[in-house]
């Protein structure tokens, strides 16, 4: 969401990546049992010409107090007044005290893409990582190592600088 995935046109980018020369692509997901519409969505995504890897996604329970420390949060907590903070974080205090509960859904593929890329890198030149996360950084460079070239493609506040540092391009 933050990243504005949902407005990718995921069959234009397939077709683009097929003209540019790929001839294997990935897409990594979580699926929810709760989601209904999953299947529909896997199935269009595949008839582009993506092998669609899934695996469920875990629920962790986050508190509402937690929420406030993360670093996103904290920088427009510190924009407000002193009285207006103390009053949220008294609010998110009651709120984790009366066991209202928020669950995150996480759904984390590092591992899976790593192994994936080294299994399969005896069968390509270049590889093409959608991800800015500098988990990534050691499979890059595990890659380039192996006389691969790695483009990653990430928006600017999502791409690590060690990340982009690594890449052949970014």
């Amino acid at each position: 969401h933050d990243a504005n995935y949902e407005r990718i046109n995921l069959e234009l980018l397939q077709t683009a990546l097929v003209l540019a020369g790929v001839s294997h692509s990935r897409f990594y997901y979580g699926t929810d049992e709760r989601n209904e519409k999953q299947a529909k969505f896997f199935t269009k995504i595949a008839s582009f010409g993506f092998a669609v890897i899934t695996k469920p996604v875990q629920y962790f329970r986050i508190l509402f107090a937690d929420l406030l420390k993360r670093p996103v949060n904290l920088r427009w907590l510190e924009s407000v007044s002193p009285q207006t903070r103390a009053h949220l974080e008294e609010e998110f205090a009651q709120l984790d005290q009366s066991g209202i509960v928020i669950h995150q859904p996480k759904a984390n593929f590092d591992v899976e893409i790593a192994t994936d890329a080294l299994r399969l890198a005896h069968d390509f030149d270049t590889f093409v990582l959608f991800s800015g996360d500098g988990d990534f950084v050691p499979l890059v460079n595990e890659l380039r190592s192996k006389g691969k070239q790695v483009i990653v493609v990430a928006g600017k506040k999502f791409l690590s600088s060690n990340l982009a540092q690594s890449a052949t391009r970014h």
